[in-house]
């Protein structure tokens, strides 16, 4: 990796998103009575209106009683759902072994959510024994099928050889798959392998196209690593305003080291000047 580019390489919790993206709104009275009158089906989709808030009020406790009812009927989304809550300690007491037991479930009917969250446990060694291989092979399940979460997450155990051989071709082999999904950690990572040659051919034009559209979406060490070819010139000629442009974007995400830049640059004089950022335009909040 190129000396003052940013790399990520810790893997997070998958972030939720239920099951069931899209579903039909029904009318609450009559889902409450399915519910009550035993249809996993009513159960499950009112466990998750009251977790999401959507046409109800957010109500946790009421999403934990309802997915419950669902996940002990062997409901697949339920399960799933009903992990995430003892993960992240909502309706119920924070319990990852729970939270691994019904991910387990979950996973175990080809829940790709359920794989990736499930691998971070064991990954993490979280609620079950530390196994990385474990973590690998729950990847791999969810990461041939085209999930990008786990395409991203199989990347990182490549590139750091956890219960995989370390393998920085497998590495930018899975991060090409998740970032032309739009994962923006897999486009920032594998700018970062572009930046070093490591993996794929050194390419500094390649490396900053990642990092513009990760930076793009909001991505702070991105945003830094853009900011650091425009000062440094790697892929273009030194361009100041670029350089500062994106240095306060990632500030303002949190990245310590783009605040030292930010204030660098500004005793050297060179001013925000977004005409001239190309991409600048496209991120949300963009002057």
């Amino acid at each position: 990796m190129a000396k003052g580019f940013l790399l990520i390489t810790l893997l997070c919790a998958a972030v939720f998103i239920p099951a069931r993206a899209v579903r039909a709104q029904a009318d609450l009275k009559s889902l409450t009575k399915q519910a009550q009158a035993g249809n996993v089906s009513a159960q499950s989709l009112l466990g998750e209106l009251y977790t999401s808030g959507r046409g109800v009020p957010e109500d946790d406790d009421q999403a934990a009683k309802w997915l419950r009812k669902a996940a002990e009927q062997g409901d697949e989304d339920a399960e799933y759902d009903l992990g995430y809550l003892y993960q992240s300690g909502k309706g119920v007491r924070q319990d990852d072994s729970q939270a691994a037991v019904w991910y387990r479930k979950a996973a175990e009917r080809g829940n790709f959510w359920a794989d990736v969250n499930l691998g971070f446990l064991y990954e993490h060694g979280r609620g079950v024994k530390q196994d990385y291989s474990e973590a690998a092979r729950l990847y791999r399940a969810a990461a041939d099928h085209d999930f990008a979460p786990a395409e991203y997450n199989l990347g990182v155990l490549y590139e750091r050889g956890r219960g995989v051989e370390k393998d920085d071709s497998q590495a930018a082999k899975w991060y090409l798959k998740a970032a032309q999904a739009g994962n923006p950690k897999a486009q920032n990572n594998l700018g970062c392998m572009y930046t070093s040659g490591r993996g794929v051919d050194q390419d500094d034009a390649q490396a900053a196209e990642w990092f513009q559209k990760a930076a793009s979406s909001g991505l702070g060490e991105a945003q830094f690593n853009l900011a650091a070819t425009y000062e440094s010139g790697r892929a273009t000629d030194p361009n100041g305003a670029g350089a500062l442009y994106w240095y306060r974007k990632a500030a303002d995400a949190g990245i310590e080291q783009a605040k030292s830049a930010v204030e660098r640059l500004e005793r050297l004089g060179n001013q925000q000047t977004p005409s001239q950022v190309p991409g600048a335009s496209q991120v949300s909040g963009a002057n």
